[in-house]
């Protein structure tokens, strides 16, 4: 499935604006008193998740380094983006060597 941020997340670079200053807030403000709007939850945490993921794959493909990608029949390798829905599946497993 292709992945897009700008679907993914609608205003993402908004939402990871206000991450980062409530985390400056949170970090240099001991009287700071966090507020969440719990109706953007899910979007924060997909903000928080996907942009690492989607930085770090542009700077590997960028300068030619390693990342982490699926190898799918004929479609080849194509990079992998954990999601949400992912991390939030029932369907993990332990694997013991």
């Amino acid at each position: 499935m292709k992945f897009c941020l700008n679907v993914s997340i609608a205003n993402w670079k908004d939402l990871f604006d206000e991450i980062i200053k409530e985390r400056h807030n949170i970090t240099h403000d001991a009287n700071y008193t966090t507020r969440i709007d719990i109706n953007h939850f899910e979007r924060y945490q997909k903000t928080i998740l996907y942009f690492p993921q989607v930085f770090s794959l542009w700077v590997s493909i960028k300068y030619k380094l390693p990342y982490i990608a699926l190898h799918i029949g004929d479609k080849g390798e194509i990079p992998f983006i954990c999601k949400l829905e992912d991390l939030l599946r029932d369907d993990w497993e332990e694997v013991k060597e």
